[in-house]
């Protein structure tokens, strides 16, 4: 059975949540496309805040990027 529940506030999210994992079922959350794209412009604006003040690492290629993140664990 699916069960479809449409424009949620966040704020009942974790109760949702919680019921799906009382009763051992799948949730999948979805946000809007507007809320999504919201979401992508911040969290692209903080991106770029943080390189500017010299806090985000940047990589020329790939095999540097995943040495240094495996050399890290």
């Amino acid at each position: 059975m699916t069960l479809i529940i449409e424009n949620v506030k966040e704020e009942f999210l974790p109760a949702f949540k919680g019921l799906a994992k009382g009763i051992k079922a799948k949730i999948r959350t979805q946000k809007s496309r507007a809320e999504a794209i919201a979401q992508m412009e911040k969290e692209s604006e903080e991106m770029d805040k943080l390189y500017k003040q010299g806090k985000l690492k940047t990589y020329s290629n790939a095999k540097k990027m995943h040495k240094d993140i495996l050399n890290e664990i």
